[in-house]
């Protein structure tokens, strides 16, 4: 890389086992990672200069313009004195004539196109009666802008693996929809770059921070070979149905199909004890919670007393 540096006091250097270099790379011994937003950016580049460029046409399309064509037409009605044929000495009329013909007098026409004027900026051309102005309508901003944003970004997100709601932050569209849009966006990009974060950084941060406590006596030494056993808890797609999610796990615990572990993590033993506290705490003080309700709705007896009244 020096190659590319032209001082080499600008570098930083770190030796190889203390500095990694996370990459994507899409092949085996690929050197090189591929970032996605290569295939997005010159997509989203383009949308960039065409929402400019609408903005800028439909802002100077809200401008006022005026023309105005006269029978004798004059170059700059604010300096009269470019029209000397009007003047009473040149036109052969005298004074009051050239008042009436002109509209109250070269000064009164004056103060008229300064108004003219002012009201439209400073937009306005004065031109001969023959001259025609062809004004371009530029019919901006486009009407169809909006759908067309939307379905470039659609494409860009899709690079990301990312589904409409997310690319575009809309949710719009029925409650199947959306949670499919969301599914698709977890399975395609988040759950996939949670684990390239576990494999191309976090594993390597964990083993040199846990090396690092065993050293210095801050955690016990672990037994041989827990580089091996690292686990991660990700966060998880949020549900949009709480209740329905609910309802699932306790369906998947109840089936087998699912156990604690992989629904609160591997920290469920810690879980369990911290919650029986809590259930115990709340039966000590009388407390009626859901969760040690009967079938029938009254208060769950607790272990103990349960035992006292039915001797078992």
């Amino acid at each position: 890389g020096l190659i590319s540096i032209d001082n080499e006091a600008d570098l930083t250097v770190w030796m190889r086992e203390n500095a990694i270099m996370p990459r994507d790379p899409w092949r085996m011994n690929q050197g090189r990672g591929v970032p996605p937003m290569l295939t997005a950016a010159a997509s989203l580049l383009d949308l960039y200069e065409m929402l400019a460029r609408e903005l800028q046409t439909a802002k100077r399309a809200a401008g006022d313009y005026a023309y105005v064509k006269r029978k004798d037409a004059v170059d700059d009605w604010d300096n009269p004195g470019s029209a000397p044929e009007l003047l009473p000495e040149n036109s052969g009329k005298d004074a009051a004539t050239v008042a009436t013909e002109t509209g109250g007098g070269a000064t009164t026409g004056a103060r008229n196109y300064e108004s003219l004027e002012a009201f439209t900026g400073g937009y306005t051309d004065y031109g001969q009666p023959e001259d025609e102005v062809v004004l371009f309508d530029p019919k901006r901003p486009n009407v169809h802008m909006p759908e067309f944003i939307e379905a470039v970004l659609c494409q860009a997100g899709a690079a990301f693996g990312l589904a409409r709601a997310y690319a575009c932050l809309r949710a719009d569209t029925s409650y199947t929809a959306f949670r499919g849009d969301m599914i698709m966006s977890w399975q395609g990009a988040f759950y996939p770059m949670q684990k390239w974060l576990e494999r191309c950084f976090a594993d390597w941060v964990a083993v040199k921070a846990l090396n690092w406590g065993m050293r210095h006596g801050k955690i016990k030494t672990l037994p041989a070979g827990w580089e091996r056993s690292l686990s991660w808890r990700w966060p998880r797609m949020p549900e949009v149905d709480a209740q329905a999610y609910q309802n699932a796990v306790a369906q998947a615990i109840k089936n087998g199909t699912s156990d604690w572990s992989q629904e609160i993590g591997p920290d469920w033993r810690a879980h369990f004890d911290t919650l029986a506290e809590q259930i115990a705490y709340a039966r000590e003080k009388g407390i009626p919670l859901s969760n040690l309700e009967t079938k029938a709705g009254a208060v769950h007896p607790g272990p103990e007393t349960q035992e006292k009244e039915t001797g078992k």
